[in-house]
């Protein structure tokens, strides 16, 4: 039998935290261009709403943050020095997410050998990728090996081989 790699996690990105900056960068610009403007006389909502928007951004780049430090630390280390699980089997109870249109909503869900895995769901690391939005999971009875690290509960996906039909 052979597979072929039809997802790895290979990178780990802090592009959650780049947009919380890009907000906070933003704020600032208005703050300073409202603040500056000679033409603009009740200053003090424009302050307000300035620093309302400045703790909220703040907020969030912390928790991207610190998301994204448990995701490198929990997740993509282990998966670079080889801590991982590995199951090899068949697709089964494969459940799609509702697809309409362009939006798929919701995660798929199915097992191999007994665990159970969940793809699409925005909250966990790895593979985001479902059968609606062309990810290498689409059809029951697939036959694949996956890597993946379980923590939490949860089985993160960090590499899925596909048999390839000869």
């Amino acid at each position: 039998m052979n597979y072929d790699i039809a997802y790895s996690y290979k990178w780990f990105t802090i592009a959650p935290v780049f947009w919380g900056f890009l907000g906070l960068f933003v704020v600032g610009v208005y703050l300073i261009l409202n603040v500056k403007n000679p033409y603009v006389i009740k200053k003090v909502p424009h302050l307000i709403a300035s620093l309302i928007w400045l703790v909220i951004s703040g907020f969030l780049i912390v928790n991207l943050m610190i998301h994204s430090l448990t995701v490198y630390r929990h997740v993509y280390l282990p998966y670079t020095n080889g801590e991982y699980e590995i199951v090899e089997g068949e697709v089964q109870d494969f459940d799609p997410a509702s697809y309409e249109y362009i939006i798929s909503l919701g995660a798929d869900q199915f097992m191999v050998e007994g665990i159970t895995f969940s793809v699409g769901n925005l909250e966990l690391a790895g593979l985001r990728k479902n059968a609606a939005n062309g990810g290498p999971i689409y059809i029951e009875g697939q036959r694949v090996v996956i890597y993946y690290i379980p923590l939490y509960g949860k089985n993160y996906i960090v590499r899925i081989d596909v048999l390839v039909e000869d």
